[in-house]
């Protein structure tokens, strides 16, 4: 029984917040771009850095998470890349913008192997 209230805690602690690692992709103008977020909890609030364009560890800017809302900023050559969407369970969806042009971006828990064992 103990085993079992662990698990269900563990699962829906992991409902409840965003931290840890996502992947996914932006689809945008015909194109798909594969992409990874990694949510940590900071200080009054949430922090969080994307691998994108082969480039790694990128911090994001003005992160918030209200449940379920999620947003996040990533200032570009191109322009601020913003995205602003809803986490659900082991997803989160939404809309994403840069330089006036939109497309969606989904990503989804990544599960680790030490995750994977508990």
């Amino acid at each position: 029984m103990v085993g079992n209230t662990i698990a269900s805690a563990t699962i829906l602690s992991r409902e409840r917040s965003v931290d840890g690692d996502w992947s996914g992709s932006i689809s945008v103008a015909g194109q798909t771009i594969p992409m990874s977020v990694h949510f940590a909890a900071a200080e009054g609030g949430v922090s969080a850095a994307i691998d994108i364009h082969g480039v790694t560890g990128l911090a994001l800017q003005n992160v918030s998470y209200d449940p379920p809302r999620v947003h996040f900023e990533l200032p570009a050559e191109a322009g601020l890349a913003a995205f602003d969407g809803e986490h659900a369970g082991d997803s989160i969806g939404g809309a994403f913008t840069q330089a006036g042009i939109t497309g969606t971006l989904a990503l989804t828990r990544t599960v680790s192997e030490v995750q994977r064992t508990k």
